[in-house]
């Protein structure tokens, strides 16, 4: 079922724009963080560490979306 919501969103993200895209994954991390932050005790640690899991991605595919138009010669 994850996989499945997964991938559903990601279509989603990819149809509106690179400006939508990143409200979007921007909104993410937020909810995330604030679901980290009320959960109860027994799914905090998860939710934290999918917070972590999540940030790290996105800056991981921002250092290489960086490499990748650095390297090309595009903005």
């Amino acid at each position: 079922m994850a996989t499945h919501a997964s991938w559903a969103a990601l279509r989603a993200f990819d149809q509106d724009g690179d400006g939508a895209a990143v409200a979007r994954i921007t909104a993410t991390g937020e909810i995330l963080d604030a679901l980290a932050m009320t959960s109860t005790t027994d799914t905090r640690q998860q939710l934290r560490d999918a917070t972590w899991a999540f940030e790290r991605a996105c800056l991981s595919h921002t250092r290489a979306e960086h490499r990748h138009t650095s390297r090309s010669g595009h903005p």
